[in-house]
């Protein structure tokens, strides 16, 4: 029932913010646009998101106790999975989808796998934050804005702050004994067994030791996020500075941790078209920009997602439910 209601909001969520813009655009104006697009920059668009999930998957990799126990195109798969999950799924089940996969190929828990995926999640928000600061002196934001930053930059030091506490505490403290106590005595035993395979797998690496690795393999993956956006504006030949890629960036990653329909119809476009307006763009243009970015980002991923998919002999139908096992195991 929760799962119906999230999806339900997220429609709504999409939805209105796609009337929104929808009320201050012609079609006009947009197949206008559309006739300046430059295709062969989109296909390097698209082949620059593979390079960014090959990055995101490499990364990743270092998350585990014990890298070498996976292999980087088995998580590359699973990352690109992941993908096609967030796309045709609602409330972001493409998450549990790669770590499903993972752990799959790799003998793993799915808690285990899904441990590791809330950290490469948690050094997102923290990338988020950190390109927050630096493109804020430069972009030219109202008070207002600039607080829901600081704001942001708060929130993303308390996840990384509950990180450490929990690495601290191990996957025998008291979180996980107040979890037990909490859930209904006929789940507790899969509720402990669950949380502590979380925990493992959030704490299980040597984060001291990968800093500096996974600090590097970060800005790879999102200096590749934003030559992404910079080939993409140069695509309708948009002279944007580099801050706008940053605050593209950061605007997506806010905007598309909201609840919104699958795919982030709408959140996506909201977003694009309120971060490209701080450096003048009309909406029209923005709007086409935002949906032609869209869909470069979501076919090809998803047929790709698809196709490893069936090789897996999975279906859709059994990623969808894939909460209800990680309730079971």
């Amino acid at each position: 029932m929760r799962s119906v209601a999230r999806t339900v909001i997220g429609i709504l969520v999409s939805a209105g913010l796609l009337l929104l813009l929808a009320r201050q655009v012609q079609v006009g104006e947009i197949r206008e646009a559309l006739g300046d697009v430059r295709w062969s920059l989109i296909a390097a668009v698209v082949v620059l998101y593979f390079v960014g999930a090959w990055l995101r998957a490499v990364r990743w990799r270092l998350l585990f106790r014990e890298p070498d126990r996976l292999a980087l195109g088995h998580l590359f798969a699973a990352t690109l999975v992941g993908y096609m999950g967030n796309n045709l799924l609602p409330a972001r089940l493409g998450e549990i989808a790669r770590a499903y996969l993972a752990g799959r190929r790799g003998n793993l828990p799915l808690g285990y796998a899904l441990g590791t995926v809330v950290v490469d999640r948690v050094l997102d928000v923290l990338t988020v934050v950190v390109l927050a600061g630096l493109a804020l002196p430069f972009v030219p934001l109202s008070e207002g804005m600039r607080q829901a930053w600081l704001l942001g930059i708060g929130l993303g030091g308390v996840a990384f702050a509950a990180l450490l506490w929990l690495r601290r505490q191990g996957p025998d403290g008291p979180l996980l004994a107040a979890l037990s106590r909490w859930a209904p005595a006929r789940v507790r035993g899969r509720v402990a067994d669950l949380g502590r395979s979380l925990i493992e797998g959030a704490t299980g690496c040597d984060l001291t030791r990968r800093a500096p690795a996974l600090l590097g393999w970060t800005i790879l993956l999102w200096g590749s996020y934003a030559l992404t956006a910079q080939v993409g504006f140069w695509s309708l030949d948009l002279a944007l500075p580099w801050s706008a890629a940053l605050t593209l960036l950061v605007y997506l990653g806010v905007g598309m941790s909201l609840p919104s329909a699958p795919g982030f119809v709408g959140t996506f476009q909201f977003f694009t078209v309120a971060a490209l307006a701080l450096y003048g763009v009309e909406v029209s243009q923005a709007l086409t920009f935002s949906v032609v970015l869209h869909a470069a980002f979501f076919f090809p991923v998803t047929v790709a997602g698809w196709a490893i998919l069936s090789a897996e002999h999975l279906t859709l139908r059994q990623l969808s439910a894939l909460p209800e096992a990680t309730d079971r195991s």
